[in-house]
């Protein structure tokens, strides 16, 4: 029985590599999900700042700043989401 060597070694390195792959996609799309889990927190302490010093004050304008700057990067982490998919 003739085993053309070559052809099996390239199969075992595309499929190391597809691991590898998949792997990076696991950790990247984890990240994201724990960026989103802070940003969840910053959200929510910028709402309850925001609505305790409603007056229109200095620090409900921070938080409402805070809080438009955490959802940008709500949107960035779920386009890393999708791409790590």
């Amino acid at each position: 029985m003739n085993v053309d060597t070559g052809s099996l070694e390239t199969a075992f390195v595309s499929e190391a590599e597809a691991a590898k792959d998949r792997a990076r996609a696991l950790e990247i799309a984890g990240a994201a999900h724990d960026l989103n889990n802070v940003l969840q927190t910053i959200c929510s302490y910028s709402q309850i700042l925001s609505e305790k010093f409603s007056s229109g004050g200095r620090v409900s304008e921070i938080a409402k700043n805070v809080m438009g700057h955490a959802l940008e990067m709500g949107e960035i982490s779920g386009r890393i989401l999708s791409a790590a998919s």
